[in-house]
C-alpha cells in the first residue's frame, strides 16, 4: 500500500477550491487502496474538519503568530509564513515513508518542493497558473484548453516531467459519473428543453466581491417568478445571513449552504450562471449551458479557453444587474444557442477526469518505441503466453513461422502501429501496443508480459499511447477496442481511460481535439 501525502490549504482569501480538488483526487487514491493523509494550516476559513469527516486524517500547521511572506510567488501571502518555514514544518509531520506527495498551492514552488523533494518517490503539482517554476515529477492543469499547450509549463518544470493538461483529468467527484449516468439513460444531457430551473453557483469561497448578491439582483425580477432558482452558497459565505433574509420574499428562489449534492442541482437544471474555476468542467460534463464570469485573475485564462471553444456564454462582472437580466432573457429564448453551449460542453468535459488523473500520477514511468525486427522474437513470446490467448479472439498457440511472417507484413503494413512499451526505470520491455489505423478510426490492442499484469501498465500503455497516436495520426477521431466478455480487467481499464461499451463486444472512445 502506497502512502500518499497532500499539502493544501483553504481560508477566508484562499477560498476552499485547492482543498476540495485534492480532497476529490485523495477519494480516488483511496479507491485504488492507498493511505492518503492531508497537511493543512490552521488558516482562518480552513476546511480540516470537512477533511477530517470523510474519513482522512490531517496534521494541522499552526497559524502564524505573525504573518510573513517571502517575494518569490505572486501569492506568497496565501500562505502567512516563508516557504522555507512552511516546508520545515511540513518535514516535522510527514510520515516515515511517503510514496507521492501532492501539493496544491499557489505560494509554493521549486523552492519548497526542492526541500521535499528527498523524502519522497514522487512529487506532484496541481497548478493552474503557469507563472512560476516548479521541481517535480508530475503536473497537473486541468484549465488548459486548446491546442498547443503543451508547452506552456516548459520554462517551468524539468524536462521529464509528466505534464497533464486539460479537462479530461478535470478533478470531479464521484457523483458527477451518478448524475451523467442517469441523464445519459433518460437521454436528457442535451439541454433542449424549456428553461425552467436556473442554478446560480458562484463558488469563490466566502464570496467576497458580492458576485451572489449582484447574480441574484438580476434574477429577483418578476420576469423570472415564473422559473425555479436555486441558489448554491458556502457555509463561510461572509453575507449568509444576509442573503437568507432577502430571498424570504422571493419564494421562486431557494437557497442551498454547503450541499453535498451540487451534481444533481446541475443535472436538473437548463441553464446555470456562474464562475470559472473547476466549476466549469462540472457543469461541462454534465452537459449544462452556462453563463460565466471570471471572478478572480486565476480563472481568466480557462473561462478565455472555453469562450473560444463555444462551450460558455461570456458575461462580465462589470455588467450591471439590468444587463445581466437581459442577457439572460436572452439565452433563455435562444434554444439553439443553448443547444451549441450543451453540445460543446460535453464534447470537451468528462465525468471520468479523476480517474484518468490518478491513473497517470500513479502509473510506471513508460516510453514507447515503434517495433523493429529485433524486437520479433520477444513480441511472439509475449502474443504466446495463456493470458494472451485467453483474451484474444484466436486462442491456438502461434507457431513461430506464422508469427514471423505476420511480424514482417505488419512492420510494411502503413496502416497498422505496433508499438513496444517499456519501462523506462527498469530499462525492460513490459508490453506491446498496436493500432490498426482505418481512416479517422484506430482499432487498438494491447499485450502486457504476465510478470507486469496488475500493476498499473494497461493504463499506462493507453495513456502514453494515445498522446503518440495524435503526435503521428493527427487525423484520428475515434479509438475503437474489441474486449471479450470474460475479459474483466481489460474492460475496466478501457473503461476508466474513457472508452463506452457501444455493443456487444464494441468499445470507443472519442478523442477531444
Amino acid at each position: 500500500m502506497s502512502q500518499v501525502v497532500m499539502r493544501a490549504d483553504a481560508s477566508i482569501r484562499i477560498a476552499t477550491g485547492h482543498v476540495m480538488r485534492c480532497l476529490t483526487l485523495a477519494k480516488v487514491f483511496r479507491q485504488y487502496g492507498h493511505q492518503v493523509q492531508f497537511i493543512c494550516r490552521n488558516l482562518v476559513g480552513n476546511r480540516i474538519e470537512m477533511i477530517q469527516s470523510e474519513g482522512f486524517e490531517v496534521s494541522v500547521l499552526p497559524k502564524p503568530l505573525i504573518e510573513e511572506s517571502d517575494s518569490s510567488c505572486r501569492h506568497s501571502d496565501w500562505l502567512e509564513t516563508t516557504q522555507m518555514n512552511d516546508a520545515m514544518q511540513t518535514i516535522q509531520v510527514l510520515p516515515d515513508a511517503v510514496d507521492y506527495l501532492v501539493v496544491d498551492h499557489y505560494a509554493i514552488d521549486a523552492a519548497w518542493e526542492r526541500k521535499l523533494k528527498p523524502y519522497t518517490q514522487r512529487m506532484i503539482v496541481l497548478d493552474d497558473l503557469a507563472d512560476r517554476k516548479h521541481e517535480c515529477d508530475v503536473l497537473l492543469d486541468q484549465h488548459r484548453l486548446g491546442a498547443s499547450q503543451q508547452s506552456v509549463y516548459a520554462e517551468y518544470v524539468p524536462e521529464k516531467c509528466q505534464v497533464l493538461l486539460g479537462p479530461k483529468f478535470a478533478l470531479l467527484r464521484n457523483e458527477f459519473i451518478k448524475a451523467y449516468e442517469a441523464l445519459k439513460s433518460k437521454e436528457l444531457l442535451l439541454k433542449v428543453g424549456a428553461v425552467q430551473r436556473i442554478l446560480l453557483f458562484m463558488t469563490g469561497g466566502a464570496d467576497l466581491n458580492h458576485d451572489t448578491r449582484w447574480a441574484l439582483k438580476a434574477l429577483e425580477s418578476e420576469v423570472f417568478h415564473d422559473l425555479e432558482v436555486n441558489v448554491v452558497i458556502g457555509g463561510t459565505h461572509h453575507d449568509l445571513i444576509g442573503i437568507q433574509k432577502h430571498i424570504t420574499t422571493l419564494p421562486h428562489i431557494h437557497l442551498h449552504v454547503d450541499i453535498s449534492n451540487i451534481a444533481d442541482l446541475m443535472a436538473a437544471s437548463d441553464l446555470a450562471i456562474g464562475s470559472g474555476g473547476g466549476a466549469l468542467w462540472e457543469r461541462g460534463a454534465l452537459g449544462l449551458p452556462s453563463m460565466v464570469c471570471a471572478i478572480s485573475d486565476n480563472q481568466k485564462q480557462g473561462v478565455s479557453a472555453c469562450v473560444k471553444a463555444g462551450m460558455i456564454y461570456l458575461i462580465s462582472r462589470k455588467s450591471t444587474p439590468v444587463q445581466l437580466r437581459e442577457m439572460l432573457q436572452d439565452l433563455i429564448r435562444d434554444f439553439e444557442r443553448r443547444k451549441h453551449l450543451s453540445l460543446c460542453s460535453l464534447s470537451i468535459c468528462s465525468v471520468f477526469g479523476s480517474a484518468k488523473a490518478a491513473a497517470a500520477i500513479l502509473s510506471p514511468n513508460v516510453g514507447l518505441h515503434l517495433a523493429t525486427t529485433q524486437d520479433a522474437r520477444w513480441v511472439w513470446q509475449v502474443r504466446n503466453q495463456a493470458s494472451v490467448r485467453l483474451n484474444s479472439q484466436q486462442q491456438s498457440t502461434i507457431s513461430w513461422e506464422t508469427h514471423h511472417q505476420w511480424f514482417d507484413q505488419a512492420l510494411m503494413n502503413p496502416n497498422r502501429v505496433i508499438l513496444i512499451v517499456m519501462d523506462q526505470d527498469l530499462k525492460v520491455n513490459v508490453g506491446i501496443l498496436r493500432y490498426d489505423i482505418n481512416d479517422k478510426v484506430a482499432e487498438v490492442s494491447i499485450a502486457l508480459s504476465e510478470q507486469f499484469c496488475g500493476r498499473g501498465y494497461g493504463s499506462a500503455m493507453l495513456f502514453h499511447g494515445e498522446y503518440w497516436l495524435k503526435q503521428q495520426y493527427a487525423q484520428i477521431q475515434r479509438l475503437r477496442a474489441i474486449i471479450l466478455e470474460h475479459n474483466v480487467a481489460s474492460q475496466v481499464i478501457f473503461k476508466k481511460d474513457g472508452y463506452e461499451h457501444l455493443s456487444d463486444l464494441e468499445y470507443e472512445k472519442v478523442l477531444v481535439k
